[in-house]
């Protein structure tokens, strides 16, 4: 099952949001470790060390929020839609616009004992 267009732009959304959290907390918390290790270039210019690793941190986080809204749970429904249709098997794609019609959808789908595969 797909999203509708408004689903893949709030997972974008999120996706950026929560790794760009994720690593921005990543890079204070890498902050304060080597500051209580007394490492000598937090010790040297602390502001200047907490702004790199922050924004590294976060630079890092938004990349991987990135790499998930590219979607890569497409390729395993994909392939699974084809290696049914490569068998003869029946391959039903549908399209629900609300979270109560994919749950619709699943409740009926699981009811015939279909593989029922969904997307992010």
């Amino acid at each position: 099952m797909e999203p509708e267009p408004q689903g893949i732009a709030r997972t974008f959304y999120q996706t950026h949001v929560v790794g760009g959290m994720a690593g921005a907390a990543a890079g204070l918390a890498l902050y304060v470790w080597f500051a209580r290790a007394g490492h000598p270039i937090i010790a040297s210019s602390p502001l200047l060390a907490l702004i790199a690793l922050a924004g590294f941190g976060t630079t890092f986080g938004l990349l991987a929020g990135g790499l998930l809204s590219m979607r890569p749970d497409h390729i395993r429904l994909i392939t699974r839609v084809r290696s049914a249709l490569r068998h003869n098997h029946w391959a039903v794609v549908a399209h629900p616009t609300t979270p109560e019609q994919a749950a619709q959808v699943k409740a009926v789908l699981h009811g015939s004992a279909a593989e029922v595969v969904s997307t992010l």
